[in-house]
């Protein structure tokens, strides 16, 4: 199986923040309300040509499968999209520069850590209004979180439809997992690993039974806590109660970082996985690991098994639940730099909605670019693969809706609505809807990140021992300024609950 969109999925399963793994739904399709009041414009009036930045790889046949989304958009819009591809390695510059630059940029992809300066600058538009008034596709896929991305009402984007749940779960290797006498069903919980990596290691002390590397967020995958956007402040367990508290002192992390010690010890996580830089694809690729720190995901396993050469199997071991921060981790944002905003957001809605758009925004054109199987999955045209596709962009997670478009080979036809049916039965936070306003304590936070960064990478990979480090740990945060941010931001939570 080779994948498109679900290969975005897996980035930000290895980056460990943000998830991707949506897939389709032929009824939301039929739904899309192309004739709505996102639709047509006057038929003399000069077409306005919609800038929508992507973050992606620079693609051969950008402009081909632009004049093909383009007679679509004139004929029910009478406008144009430009599509402009940016590099993950300098999209955040990129962005800031067109920003204060001035330069025309319509619709752009926001990260949930750049929201409260979205606002606090007035770089993007509050689209509270406009979905009201245009926003019938984004409405009826979005539901009640429409409005979610939100900073005291200014509602700064759409969040992508996708995954806005976290199951903390264990990705193994199946081959070595069944050498070893045990089957999933045996693995349960994190204390259950134990028994199994003891036997695993024996059979392969070649190599490490939790792959890691340096910058890999590790500690928020396992802990089960709102992390109130930038986790300098969180509600544990699930967010069950209204209180900020600071997880790293926490007896749950506390205990993890124990267990992470002595699985160091046990020579279960690799010597050099607090510096490393070799991706967990590669360690796993290679041979180097048994397992790693996923989220459960619908047909996550099979994408695995490609991207890791061998088959994967996903266990979960926490309660799935969902927050603000999870929802609108990537949406979609309303440039302050548009001429029309307006227009801009009637093409937002129009993506939403329209299967045949997000299909060429997603695969291309059909028979060039993808053909589709008897059944209705989407491939690779014959003799053709993803080094000579010209267009493959791996827009995935990114596409404001991913549903509606066609289902790549190896997936089940249905994988968007199971994954819509885990967002509905999530636990969700106390906290839901209400998202942090740093901006005043902007000093504080920059303080408090390079606090974090001095020391988590050793804490989490179990380099060194918690007993002595972490009290050091917790003092340099205290002295950074974390009581402060912890009651800022339990005097917005308080305020916010009040009003709901």
């Amino acid at each position: 199986m080779k994948t498109k969109w679900i290969a975005g999925l897996m980035t930000s399963v290895l980056a460990v923040s943000m998830l991707a793994g949506c897939g389709s739904s032929a009824d939301t399709g039929e739904k899309s309300k192309t004739e709505s009041a996102s639709s047509k414009q006057d038929g003399g009036e000069e077409p306005y040509t919609v800038t929508m930045m992507f973050i992606g790889n620079t693609q051969d046949d950008e402009q081909k499968v632009e004049e093909a989304i383009n007679k679509l958009t004139m004929k029910d819009l009478n406008m144009k999209l430009d599509i402009m591809l940016v590099p993950w390695a300098n999209a955040n510059e990129q962005q800031r520069l067109m920003l204060s630059g001035g330069e025309k940029l319509d619709l752009m992809v926001g990260q949930a850590y750049q929201a409260a300066n979205f606002v606090s600058t007035q770089a993007v538009y509050d689209l509270s209004e406009m979905i009201d008034k245009y926003g019938t596709n984004i409405k009826e896929n979005m539901g009640d979180n429409a409005k979610v991305a939100n900073i005291n009402g200014f509602v700064y984007g759409i969040p992508n439809v996708c995954d806005w749940y976290r199951q903390a779960s264990i990705m193994v290797r199946k081959d070595w997992l069944e050498e070893a006498g045990f089957q999933e069903e045996d693995i349960k919980s994190v204390d259950d690993l134990e028994g199994v990596y003891e036997v695993v290691a024996k059979n392969h002390p070649e190599a490490a039974m939790l792959a890691m590397s340096k910058g890999q967020k590790f500690d928020s995958d396992w802990y089960q806590c709102d992390p109130l956007g930038d986790g300098y402040g969180v509600l544990l367990n699930y967010g069950e109660k209204p209180v900020v508290e600071n997880w790293y002192a926490s007896d749950a992390y506390k205990a993890f970082l124990d267990r992470q010690y002595r699985w160091a010890q046990k020579g279960w996580i690799g010597k050099d996985a607090a510096t490393t830089t070799d991706s967990i694809e590669v360690q796993m690729s290679n041979g180097k690991a048994f397992s790693l720190v996923s989220t459960y995901q619908p047909a996550i396993a099979n994408e695995a098994s490609v991207a890791y050469k061998t088959e994967m199997a996903v266990i979960p071991l926490y309660d799935a639940f969902t927050t603000s921060s999870f929802t609108a981790g990537f949406y979609w944002a309303v440039a302050r730099n548009s001429e029309q905003p307006e227009k801009a957001f009637q093409m937002l809605d129009y993506i939403y909605g329209n299967p045949e758009a997000a299909n060429l925004l997603n695969w291309g054109i059909e028979g060039e670019h993808y053909k589709l199987t008897e059944d209705r999955h989407v491939t690779f045209p014959d003799g053709m693969d993803k080094s000579s596709d010209p267009y493959n962009a791996y827009f995935g997670f990114m596409l404001p809706n991913q549903y509606i478009s066609d289902v790549w080979e190896g997936l089940p036809l249905d994988v968007g609505e199971q994954v819509m049916k885990l967002n509905e039965e999530a636990r969700k936070s106390c906290a839901y809807g209400f998202t942090y306003d740093g901006t005043a304590l902007a000093n504080e936070l920059a303080a408090l990140d390079n606090v974090k960064g001095q020391y988590i990478d050793a804490l989490n990979t179990g380099s060194v021992n918690p007993d002595e480090v972490l009290p050091q740990f917790l003092a340099d945060l205290k002295a950074a300024g974390l009581d402060k941010v912890m009651e800022s931001k339990q005097q917005q939570l308080d305020d916010w609950l009040a009003k709901q």
